[in-house]
């Protein structure tokens, strides 16, 4: 059986910087607002705690952004790891019916995010599209992009560096496992 591979992801895309900066730097100046208006307009001791306690929450807010983002595609014996900071996702071969590359620009057109990140480090989370339905994101741009099908669950849509190789390298192992794939 093959060893782990790791799978960088790709570079972001520009809307991803744009969004992910006006986010970072929104709530970062927000948090500071509160902060300095906790120190400098408190006339009462529960106006500076109310303060404080908001910019500290957008500040944990942040890190919670940045805790769920993917860092990286892990292929391993079993099936796939998506490594973030946070927990980690696994899907198992056994769960996949097929992994394939994105060739259709318009697939991610009109897609609504149900519970997730919408360009803060990335998009990841759920989401529903008219040419997917429902499906799971784990992406750091909108091309050059991996669906894994999966049995009994949502797609999941993935945005490694080396896309073709990533399907190859899935494929290898679900044949491997003994996963017949849908072609």
């Amino acid at each position: 059986m093959a060893s782990e591979r790791d799978f960088p992801l790709a570079p972001w895309g520009k809307s991803a910087w744009i969004i992910t900066l006006a986010c970072v730097g929104g709530l970062v100046a927000l948090a500071g607002w509160f902060f300095y208006r906790g120190a400098t307009h408190g006339p009462t001791p529960g106006g500076a705690v109310i303060s404080f306690v908001i910019g500290g929450a957008l500040l944990v807010l942040l890190l919670l952004l940045l805790a769920f983002a993917p860092r990286k595609y892990v292929v391993t014996p079993s099936g796939l790891v998506i490594s973030r900071l946070g927990p980690k996702v696994r899907i198992g071969f056994e769960q996949m019916e097929s992994v394939e590359l994105v060739t259709d620009p318009a697939m991610l057109r009109g897609v609504i995010r149900v519970m997730g990140v919408g360009g803060a480090f990335g998009w990841y989370g759920r989401f529903w599209g008219r040419k997917l339905g429902a499906f799971h994101a784990y992406i750091v741009r909108t091309d050059g992009l991996a669906l894994i099908r999966r049995k009994k669950d949502d797609p999941v849509l993935l945005s490694p560096r080396d896309p073709a190789g990533f399907v190859e390298q899935v494929k290898k192992q679900m044949a491997e496992n003994g996963i017949r794939r849908r072609e």
